[in-house]
């Protein structure tokens, strides 16, 4: 398996069009979460913003697939990625 750096995850995650990708990172207590996710989903968006600088912050907002509600992702805590077949092991 290839490894990839967090920003070229990051880069790969926002280069895939909204197509579905499966991403594994440790949450902010120590859990270990794999959530099947998308980019680029507008449904229940009302248009009032987060309250903060995602890029500042270090995440990505995506749309979890299972929870079918948005998700903030620590791009600096994620360490798999699985996007259009491609599976790569993600290190700093």
């Amino acid at each position: 398996m290839d490894s990839i750096t967090p920003q070229e995850a990051k880069d790969k995650i926002l280069g895939s069009g909204g197509r579905l990708f499966k991403v594994g990172f440790t949450k902010a207590n120590g859990e270990i979460r794999y959530m099947v996710a998308r980019i680029g989903v507008k449904k229940g968006v009302k248009g009032e913003g987060l309250g903060y600088d995602v890029d500042k912050a270090g995440v990505l907002v995506v749309y979890s697939m299972d929870s079918k509600w948005f998700r903030s992702v620590k791009v600096d805590s994620i360490f798999r990625l699985s996007l259009d077949g491609d599976d790569w092991e993600v290190k700093p």
